[in-house]
């Protein structure tokens, strides 16, 4: 497995390094989660809305800049609703293609999907972390602004043993 893992990093950065352009770019974003799903009912997971950060690489645009290719990761926490100071923490590291639905102008809305995989950490406030990590996929929708700051909204999820981590999250970032 750690050969794969090693095989499948090489060749995403041969990837990476063979499309990037003069008008690769990054981006860096943050924002708020809200748990759906297992990941915030009382029975289950019950995560309390937390932050996330986000940051990234777009490695292609296409000519008329409508079609984007992105590469990002994640990281975020959301405390869990039961006094006791444990929370959980997500990260992880997500494929995204974006396309704009308007050519130019101030304001060009577009929508997003992403797949990719998610590491959910439990970590109480006392005692030993767990981690479940799962491949995850999501989309939704969002607005740049003269292409250098976005809002956006997506909701994420992925499953693993039955159950199912879902959340929104509500980003703002820039574009360098």
């Amino acid at each position: 497995m750690r050969r794969f893992l090693i095989g499948a990093s090489t060749l995403a950065l041969a990837v990476v390094l063979g499309t990037t352009s003069a008008s690769a770019q990054f981006f860096v974003g943050a924002g708020a989660t809200m748990p759906s799903s297992d990941y915030g009912d009382a029975n289950a997971g019950n995560a309390k809305t937390g932050w996330m950060a986000e940051a990234g690489y777009g490695i292609f645009e296409s000519e008329n800049g409508q079609l984007g290719i992105w590469l990002s990761g994640i990281y975020g926490s959301n405390s869990v609703d039961d006094n006791t100071g444990n929370k959980y923490n997500l990260y992880g590291g997500f494929g995204s293609v974006t396309y704009a639905l308007t050519q130019g102008g101030s304001a060009t809305p577009y929508v997003i999907g992403s797949a990719g995989y998610l590491n959910r950490q439990n970590k109480p406030d006392a005692g030993e972390s767990t981690n479940d990590g799962f491949m995850a996929f999501g989309g939704g929708a969002g607005l740049s602004f003269n292409g250098k700051f976005y809002v956006e909204g997506r909701y994420m999820t992925g499953t693993k043993d039955d159950a199912t981590t879902g959340f929104i999250m509500l980003m703002a970032g820039i574009t360098l």
